[in-house]
């Protein structure tokens, strides 16, 4: 999958001047002020196919946008639904929109702020279907995104937090600090010590939900904005990963590697993995064996039997933002050993190629 993956912290209202981005100098924010925007600095990464580390960073650019969405408690009503804010010039540090809002607070008041970019550095993000929910007496107003990981190219990002009026100064900067909706997940390979030599010939995950609309609202006992799926789509069919098959990887000496590190990422939807049809990773390989090359195919390895590196605790689910790398160390013959290695995107090492190896 070919997907860009970005960091990205925007604000709402006026702030101080930040490097890197677009910004306003701070003024007092009050009732009947008007609603301003501002951005900090972005992260940006490139093809992850192509990439050893999650980390590379830009700025915003003249006529970079965001799509803000706002409920108001108070007014039972969207007060920006898609409403594109853009970036004409960073020199002057003003993110600009059409017909203004202005904070109108009222007694037990609150404000919902969702978002989601629509250029980053220039570049489009290609988010599309979103829709806005209104609130409802179980649920708190949403966004609604279809994503496919089977077609969909892109690193999902989304922000969102709610303003109270009886936050210590209710019409301060909003921020809102865009996560990563997605999972980033890779699979590396090592031949352990006494193994014969052998080389990956295909590797695969079974039974994941591979499309959903991922939702995204407040949660007020988190006091956060949280994920939930709907309308999931779930397949037994083997996907993502990777097929040499047709490149005959056996027949090249080099290719039977003590480590293989394919140098991708998926990034598939954040999901539990201890199911009736628990999601698996499925392996074949090929000896060295001259002119025979025998194939192997260990049976499928449930993901939510494999255990965090130097623990006895299984990943159970995969959670947004959270980068999760399987190292399959191999004994021909002698069975296959799986960890995992879990990390945020925010906490991976730029220096480090790959992550935590």
């Amino acid at each position: 999958m070919h997907s860009r993956i970005q960091h990205i912290v925007l604000s709402l209202a006026t702030t101080a001047l930040l490097s890197g981005g677009c910004v306003h100098p701070d003024v007092p924010a009050q009732d009947g002020a008007e609603i301003r925007f501002s951005a900090g600095a972005v992260q940006l990464e490139d093809d992850t196919r192509s990439v050893t580390t999650l980390d590379q960073r830009t700025s915003f650019e003249p006529a970079d946008q965001i799509s803000v969405y706002a409920w108001h408690l108070q007014e039972s009503a969207k007060i920006f639904d898609a409403q594109t804010v853009t970036c004409p010039n960073p020199a002057n540090g003003i993110w600009s929109y059409s017909q203004k809002k202005k904070w109108r607070w009222q007694d037990n008041d609150y404000y919902d702020f969702l978002a989601v970019p629509k250029t980053v550095g220039g570049v489009t993000v290609p988010v599309s279907g979103v829709t806005s929910v209104p609130p409802t007496t179980s649920s708190s107003f949403s966004l609604s995104v279809p994503y496919d990981a089977r077609t969909d190219d892109y690193d999902l990002l989304m922000a969102g937090t709610r303003r109270r009026v009886t936050d210590v100064d209710p019409s301060a900067v909003v921020e809102l600090n865009f996560q990563h909706i997605l999972s980033a997940v890779r699979v590396l390979f090592y031949r352990d010590s006494g193994s014969q030599k052998f080389v990956i010939t295909s590797f695969r995950f079974k039974d994941l939900i591979v499309a959903a609309n991922l939702i995204w609202g407040w949660d007020e006992s988190a006091k956060k904005c949280l994920l939930r799926l709907d309308n999931t789509e779930h397949t037994h069919q083997e996907l993502f990963g990777e097929d040499r098959n047709s490149a005959a990887p056996w027949l090249e000496t080099a290719k039977f590697v003590d480590l293989y590190n394919p140098g991708f990422y998926d990034l598939l939807i954040p999901q539990n993995l201890d199911t009736d049809d628990a999601p698996s990773l499925v392996i074949k390989l090929r000896d060295d064996v001259n002119n025979a090359w025998n194939l192997y195919e260990p049976e499928p390895i449930p993901l939510k039997d494999i255990t965090i590196k130097g623990t006895d605790t299984p990943i159970t689910r995969w959670e947004p933002g959270h980068v999760y790398t399987y190292e399959v160390h191999i004994l021909l013959n002698g069975g296959v050993l799986v960890n995992v290695i879990t990390t945020q995107w925010e906490d991976i090492d730029a220096y480090t190629p790959g992550l935590m190896l």
